[in-house]
């Protein structure tokens, strides 16, 4: 089992791999089986997708116990994922 978080400025309904009912919501963490996935957010297609990151589940929770502050901040956010690689 592995996590992803689709961060966005909205909350947005996530769809992965054409789920028609959504797997969850943008910028909380989804569980999702290990492997390749399909992400969408439905329409309006107002965003792009453009940088994926592959985590462990505890580099998730260190992630969502920093996440209030780095909402805002994508400079950081990147610096901070580069560090727990």
């Amino acid at each position: 089992m592995e996590y992803i978080i689709v961060r966005f400025p909205r909350k947005r309904t996530v769809y992965i791999d054409g789920d028609e009912e959504g797997n969850g919501e943008t910028n909380e963490r989804l569980r999702v089986e290990e492997g390749t996935h399909t992400i969408n957010l439905g329409d309006p297609r107002d965003y792009t997708i453009a940088t994926n990151y592959a985590l462990t589940p505890e580099e998730v929770e260190r992630l969502i116990a920093l996440w209030p502050r780095l909402l805002d901040e994508s400079a950081v956010f990147r610096r901070l994922v580069d560090t727990l690689k």
